[in-house]
């Protein structure tokens, strides 16, 4: 379920030269006093198509950011009906508080959610469209169900309402002035802000007739536009024959004029069926009827007659109504007998008594809960040409015997039967949509329904098994999401020719697919949470147009190697894929892919080294992993602290990786504790290091070309750089690092001429301990026999014994030292090791140097 909301900055239908918009504007803002902290209900009333719902929105884009929250609840009248009015509750909390899966069970809980937490918001709200007190008493009853400086904005046609409310002000919405009503349908007829003098007389007869009404000059002027003089003429001679209140007759000329039969028949279904589709659902059923949508919809809406609003098909209510006076007209008093029926007590009164003909060709009932429902025997054998029909939330009483062979479009939620009647051909059905039902199979026996491409069955709990797909070849779109009682898929889907999506979400009893597969047509494949299904089929050739991947939530162990076959897939997830092990190197193979997500797979250790081919891969979540094994190319490594995706990583192993360098920015790794570079050929590491606030295990062992050792994050703990032949200079004094430990130095001999001397002086005013042994060893190329003067001790202490003891070319001097030091401020270094030369203290009492 969707409920048209904005929040923030929402996309405004708004143009940017609205005729008199800016003084409307203006006014409203007046009355809303923003300076004020007091919490303000304000009214906008008028007719409908005056541009109410227009001002209103003009104004939440002008003012909506100096408000903490904001909302703009469109059309509440019909969401509420359609929806109820507890999802427009739901709808208020989730933005206004920013909060995720909202759920209001009563009105009444609605209320006192919404009392109890947006009091302490400064929020604007605006209601567009209410007709009912109780609307506003579930949705803004009080001011103290807001914060100070809140602003409460209500559209309506009925002003008793807003004198019930209380608002503080009214703004009546006014019509058009003459000379705004000029000049908006001199913009709408000749696309410029002025007319031809030859159509002066005729354009100044037509804003006549329009009335002010910005609508209605909108869809004359449309009408008009690109026609000639004499067509002009025999508009106005037949908007003479309408009375000038009939607002509904003048917006039919629209209709009349200009469209063809089958776009009449698209604009007429959109009015009593598919406002408020979202566009591409709405050309796949007006498209089952061969209407060919993709040229009648720009039609309709180059004629002012509908818009799309946020992805979905929408129109004024006048409009709506228009197109409502067509379908009626034909038989007012008789709806068995019009084209459409959509009204539900007419509906009902239609199936009850058994009055439908064969004139009917839509029908549609959608009841806002939930209901029960007993109708005549078959009431649908008489409507044998309907082709679209929409049940929602009806339940029927008895199974369901017969449906019209007719049918393009089947959308029936709560389908009360095991199956499709045994007499239903199903075979001019495109779209079966039948969600929550209490189907077992689809259909009993064998059918050729070459036309079928859609079927969603969507949580139809007790669907055990699916059609021959062999009996559906032009099968598009498959969708079995929370099928639970789903053990497995019929074979024939392995090599489906045209299927594109194939959604199995949530079908948690699913314990296989076909072994093999090759969907030549396939762009979408959704296994999310088939949480037994341990096996991925291979892929038999090429299935190229495959894009997106979701295996999430699945007992997957390993991907077989032949998804070098999907090689444009973009989307892989594998989240939550707790038995995944590995992937396979053939995955480096995907040229195309920019998400590879990796999230919660508890037993996956490495990704494929050959990773860093994939170039245009953007994302990469892995956490919550056992990965601590990356590729090593310094490309894979940019992309890795580019895209922030490796943020959790705790520890990194990259050594002997042939590594010269690390990105800049590897300070992005704002969870890396250890960091592993033995065996690698940097010359320098970058200076962002220290940015690395919680890393406390560095390894440089066998870097023999660093020269620089950067400074060190405080964090700092355990540093390892034996064998760093090159190593000349320490940036930092290893004084700085509070928490430093353990620091091994052996075989840098170009260090040790530079640092010895300072690491000895910090050992010795690091210790905390108050008895020291020391034992010393330097190990230089020297001739034996070198004796080592007294003065190579920095800090010569009472007590020193020595002796010397020539060993090949090697001297060794040993001493050892006794006496008390004063108390120090900071635990001491476990280990401190600098060329041939190597300290070592053993906690809790002695230092020992060897």
């Amino acid at each position: 379920m969707e409920v048209y909301c904005k929040l923030d900055h929402p996309v405004s239908n708004v143009e940017e030269d609205l005729v008199g918009i800016d003084s409307r504007v203006d006014a409203i803002k007046s009355l809303l006093a923003l300076r004020t902290n007091d919490v303000r209900f304000i009214g906008i009333w008028g007719m409908g198509g005056i541009g109410k719902t227009t001002v209103a929105r003009a104004v939440f884009d002008n003012i909506c950011h100096q408000f903490e929250g904001a909302i703009f609840v469109h059309d509440v009248r019909e969401k509420s009906k359609k929806y109820g009015l507890e999802s427009l509750q739901e709808i208020m909390i989730s933005k206004i508080l920013s909060q995720r899966d909202v759920k209001v069970h009563s009105i009444s809980r609605g209320v006192q959610w919404i009392s109890s937490t947006v009091c302490h918001k400064k929020a604007l709200v605006i209601l567009d469209d209410v007709d009912s007190i109780v609307q506003v008493n579930a949705l803004a009853g009080n001011r103290n169900w807001f914060g100070k400086g809140s602003r409460i904005i209500i559209t309506t046609r009925d002003k008793k309402i807003l004198a019930d409310t209380n608002v503080a002000k009214i703004h009546t919405a006014r019509l058009l002035s003459v000379t705004e009503s000029v000049k908006l349908f001199d913009m709408s007829a000749f696309k410029q802000t002025h007319h031809p003098k030859e159509f002066e007389e005729l354009s100044d007869l037509m804003v006549k007739y329009a009335g002010g009404l910005p609508l209605a000059l909108k869809v004359l002027g449309s009408f008009l536009y690109g026609r000639d003089i004499e067509m002009w003429r025999s508009a106005v001679d037949r908007l003479k024959d309408i009375p000038e209140d009939e607002i509904i007759a003048k917006l039919r000329v629209s209709f009349d004029h200009g469209l063809k039969a089958v776009e009449q028949d698209i604009f007429l279904d959109i009015a009593c069926s598919l406002k408020g589709e979202k566009v591409d659902y709405a050309k796949q059923v007006l498209g089952s009827f061969d209407f060919y949508p993709g040229i009648g919809i720009p039609v309709l809406i180059e004629r002012s007659l509908i818009v799309i609003s946020e992805g979905k098909l929408q129109m004024h209510d006048l409009i709506q109504e228009m197109g409502w006076h067509i379908v009626r007209q034909v038989h007012p008093r008789e709806p068995g007998k019009c084209s459409r029926l959509w009204d539900p007590e007419e509906v009902c009164d239609v199936l009850t008594e058994n009055t439908g003909t064969k004139k009917v060709e839509g029908l549609q009932l959608d009841l806002p809960k939930p209901t029960d429902v007993r109708f005549s025997s078959n009431p649908l054998r008489n409507m044998y040409n309907l082709r679209l029909l929409k049940f929602c939330n009806l339940y029927l009483c008895e199974d369901v015997e017969y449906l019209p062979n007719q049918l393009r479009w089947l959308r029936w939620h709560q389908y009360p039967s095991k199956s499709l009647p045994a007499s239903f051909q199903a075979a001019k059905v495109v779209g079966i949509e039948m969600r929550c039902s209490h189907l077992e199979k689809l259909w009993t026996g064998m059918k050729l329904v070459d036309k079928l491409k859609f079927v969603d069955l969507s949580h139809s709990q007790k669907l055990s098994r699916t059609p021959d797909f062999e009996d559906i070849p032009n099968l598009q779109s498959l969708v079995l999401e929370h099928c639970i009682s789903l053990v497995e898929v019929h074979q024939s889907i392995a090599f489906h020719k045209n299927l594109v999506v194939l959604n199995l979400k949530g079908c948690i009893n699913l314990r296989s697919l076909p072994d093999k597969i090759q969907l030549e047509s396939l762009e979408v494949l959704v296994l999310s949470d088939c949480i037994i299904l341990d096996k991925f089929p291979d892929i038999q050739g090429d299935m190229h147009r495959l894009s997106e991947l979701f295996l999430d939530g699945t007992a997957i162990k390993v991907l077989p190697s032949t998804v070098e076959y999907l090689w444009n897939l973009v989307l892989v997830d594998l989240t939550r894929c707790r038995c995944l092990t590995s992937l396979p190197r053939s995955i480096c193979s995907l040229r195309a892919l920019k998400l590879l997500r990796l999230s919660d797979c508890s037993k996956l250790e490495r990704l494929p080294e050959d990773l860093q081919n994939l170039e245009l891969l953007e994302e990469r979540h892995a956490d919550r992993t056992a990965i601590v094994f990356l590729p090593g190319s310094i490309g894979f490594l940019k992309k890795l602290t580019q895209n922030l995706i490796f943020t959790w990583l705790e520890k990194l192993y990259l050594s002997h990786r042939n590594l010269s360098g690390l990105p800049s920015d590897i300070s992005c790794l704002s969870s890396l504790k250890e960091l592993d570079l033995r065996g690698n050929n940097f010359v320098h590491l970058p200076a962002s290091m220290n940015r690395l606030s919680q890393l406390e295990i560095l390894w440089l062992v066998g870097c023999r070309k660093l020269k620089v050792l950067p400074e060190l994050p405080p964090s700092i703990v355990e540093l390892y750089a034996d064998n760093c032949s090159h190593l000349q200079v320490l940036a930092d004094p290893l004084s700085r690092y509070k928490k430093l430990f353990t620091v091994s130095l052996i075989n840098c001999s170009e260090l040790a001429d530079n640092i010895a001397d300072t690491l000895w002086q910090y050992l010795l005013h690091s210790a905390c301990v108050l008895e020291i042994l020391a034992m010393i060893n330097f190990a230089a190329a020297s001739e034996p026999g070198h004796r080592v003067p007294p003065e190579a001790f920095p800090h010569p202490t009472d007590g020193i014994q020595g002796r010397c003891r020539i060993k090949s070319s090697m001297w060794e001097l040993r001493v050892a030292i006794k006496g008390l030091v004063r108390r120090y401020k900071r635990p001491s270094p476990v280990l401190a090791k600098v060329g041939k030369a190597s300290y070592r203290m053993e906690l809790p009492l002695k230092l020992k140097l060897h």
